[in-house]
């Protein structure tokens, strides 16, 4: 019998939902939360900042929560952090997709500081940091923390299943909890967004692990679909690739 693929989406619940809106229309998508939010400051209190970093989505709607300034120009990893920080009422510009494309671009551009890098608790890249040593003041602020989930039951009854499923996965510290909450892998086909991300996944008896195009959520969509088209082709007898 034919099993059709399944898009298992791990992410935080709202950071899932604007992913799954980038998939093809008609692809089963069951969302299952292993990293909750947990907002960790109360206030925002912006200071004389001239700018703000976003390197997340789950920043930019805990920021939009905390101040009603939307004054300040924005600088964000990736186009879809960006246009959450212009829905949110903010002028932002992507500057990248990772932490190393947004320093080398801030570097380049030199906005007036200080900057606020607003974030979670697990930061990567030492964006403040870097920048402040190359003379662009620039402070952290947490604003929440990511909390580890267990997989809701509708996961794990598909988990036990035959079905092909397709996990993309979106940080190292994703892929580590995934590797020690999922035990059956054969069937689980994972597409990462980066190498430092597929990293501590291989060797652990995924179907398949590919890597995205590019470090954001587009390219992570296409990497999910391609693996879509893959999977088709072999169900139809055509060559896997």
């Amino acid at each position: 019998m034919s099993l059709r693929p399944v898009v298992l989406l791990t992410r935080p619940e709202a950071a899932s939902h604007r992913f799954a809106a980038l998939l093809p229309e008609g692809v089963r998508v069951v969302i299952a939360p292993l990293i909750g939010i947990e907002t960790a400051a109360q206030t925002l209190v912006l200071d004389n900042a001239q700018g703000i970093i976003f390197t997340s989505g789950n920043a930019v709607t805990i920021a939009a929560q905390l101040t009603i300034d939307r004054t300040l120009p924005c600088f964000c990893i990736g186009e879809a952090t960006a246009q959450a920080a212009r829905q949110a009422g903010w002028s932002a510009q992507a500057m990248g997709g990772d932490a190393d494309a947004l320093v080398q671009a801030l570097l380049q551009t030199r906005p007036t500081p200080p900057l606020l890098h607003l974030a979670g608790e697990h930061r990567r890249g030492q964006v403040a940091e870097r920048l402040s040593a190359a003379g662009i003041e620039t402070r952290a602020i947490t604003l929440y923390r990511q909390t580890q989930n267990d997989l809701a039951d509708e996961a794990q009854t598909l988990l036990a299943t035959e079905t092909p499923i397709i996990a993309p996965i979106f940080s190292p510290r994703s892929a580590q909890h995934f590797a020690q909450t999922v035990e059956r892998r054969a069937h689980l086909h994972v597409v990462a967004i980066s190498e430092a991300t597929a990293e501590p996944l291989r060797g652990q008896g995924f179907a398949t692990i590919s890597v995205a195009g590019a470090p954001d959520a587009r390219a992570m969509a296409r990497g999910v679909t391609d693996c879509l088209a893959r999977l088709s082709r072999v169900e139809g007898g055509g060559a896997a690739q």
